[in-house]
């Protein structure tokens, strides 16, 4: 849960109540200073002279539910805590944001600052990769000896969309297992026959432009790990518990953009308060993303075909256009990997004779295309992009429905990158 506070009431588009303006003209970072002064007061006198005070000190409050409601509702200190912010970063701050504990009614500060500094960026460098393990997870490991037959059937099997191979000799994680490997293996079973007994390592040697495995630890920061994703190109990000050493051990979990969109930025955009402009402009003023030229299929055209344009491309998702050009849905690898775990294992290369109409019919029936326009802005598409579930990706059409941009998950959180460094420039 997150909130943010700001200290100057005269934002706020919305007039005071007549019975809460007294509390509406006080600020919520100055009711803070002020219990947090009050109860060092009154922790020296307790104390007899034996309190040690700190001028960095942190806090944390939650919200007095038994005071009198005319009073103004501050949160309530909690000495017996170990707090997050230091005093003096709110001496000079306009915003503080929130977060819930454990306890009722109580609130973190995760950070505090000015109204000319980016909230996601602060939102971002204030949680780590821990902070968003999920409570109940599953983690796919395959080992490096197995077939790749055996491995895509597990993979397929688990329901995941991706499985970390591990070299049991070196005892550890050396790649990823995916939909793209599901495509690739298939092109190269065409190819050779015995592709399906090698094992998984023969197989990833084979594949010599696989991308290298990127991992981080449960201590980075969101906006630094955000940073790894936009600079490898990747979807998934293994992250890995440390010991007291700080070498890295088991598993935790893999993180991609779309947990990093669906928890800390778009729980921002549902705040009153649109305090990053950037986020207001549209994307044809915006340019992100890609724009022009853009890959697309048509209905008639074979699996085959389309997954060589995945691969070559380096993509994710293509739209599928009739003969006007005009986009009617979208190809994913998810369509083609949902066909292909429904055939036998003497009939799986019948896939890539299928059409693509064929192919996206068996798939995408309840699915709504992730199409947009040009004048919607970096904030909608980012709350579009996250409820899909499903795609990557969201594409551009003109007043024609013909794709002239695609917008990734990836190129929306380089935009934010970029614009938050271009403003400390």
């Amino acid at each position: 849960m997150m909130n943010i506070y700001r200290q100057d009431s005269a934002l706020d588009s919305s007039p005071p109540s007549s019975t809460g303006s007294r509390r509406n003209s006080l600020s919520i970072v100055d009711g803070i200073r002020d219990l947090v002064r009050k109860k060092r007061s009154k922790s020296r006198l307790e104390d007899n002279g034996k309190y040690k005070g700190s001028g960095d000190s942190h806090f944390c409050f939650d919200i007095d539910s038994d005071s009198d409601e005319d009073a103004p509702h501050y949160p309530r200190f909690k000495p017996h805590r170990r707090f997050s912010v230091p005093e003096k970063t709110l001496r000079s701050a306009d915003y503080a944001i929130l977060r819930s504990t454990s306890r009722r009614w109580e609130f973190e500060v995760l950070s505090a600052f000015d109204k000319n500094s980016d909230p996601y960026r602060q939102y971002l460098q204030s949680i780590t990769c821990y902070e968003l393990a999920p409570s109940h997870g599953i983690v796919i490991h395959i080992d490096s000896t197995l077939s790749l037959h055996r491995a895509l059937v597990a993979l397929k099997e688990s329901g995941k969309a991706a499985a970390l191979v591990t070299d049991s000799e070196q005892c550890q994680v050396v790649s990823i297992l995916s939909h793209t490997d599901c495509l690739q293996a298939l092109l190269m079973a065409e190819q050779d026959a015995e592709m399906g007994e090698k094992s998984v390592k023969e197989y990833l040697r084979l594949c010599s432009d696989k991308k290298r495995l990127v991992t981080t630890n449960v201590h980075l920061t969101l906006w630094d790990v955000a940073r790894l994703f936009c600079a490898n190109r990747v979807h998934r990000i293994p992250v890995m518990q440390v010991d007291e050493a700080h070498q890295e051990t088991d598993v935790l979990y893999l993180l991609s953009l779309q947990a990093i969109f669906s928890e800390p930025v778009v729980k921002q955009l549902e705040t009153r308060w649109k305090i990053a402009s950037y986020m207001q402009e549209r994307l044809i003023d915006s340019r992100v993303g890609t724009w022009g030229q853009i890959e697309t299929i048509s209905e008639q055209q074979t699996v085959r075909t389309a997954i060589s344009v995945l691969m070559k491309k380096k993509i994710s998702c293509m739209p599928v256009v009739d003969a006007f050009g005009s986009a009617k849905a979208v190809l994913t690898k998810q369509d083609i990997t949902h066909v292909l775990a429904g055939k036998s294992s003497s009939h799986y290369l019948d896939v890539l004779g299928m059409t693509v109409a064929e192919t996206i019919a068996a798939r995408q029936e309840h699915l709504r295309p992730p199409f947009t326009t040009q004048n919607r802005t970096i904030g909608d598409t980012i709350a579009k992009i996250v409820a899909d579930h499903v795609h990557q990706c969201v594409f551009v059409l003109d007043e024609k429905r013909v794709p002239i941009a695609a917008v990734a998950m990836v190129d929306l959180m380089e935009y934010i990158l970029n614009w938050s460094d271009s403003t400390k420039c």
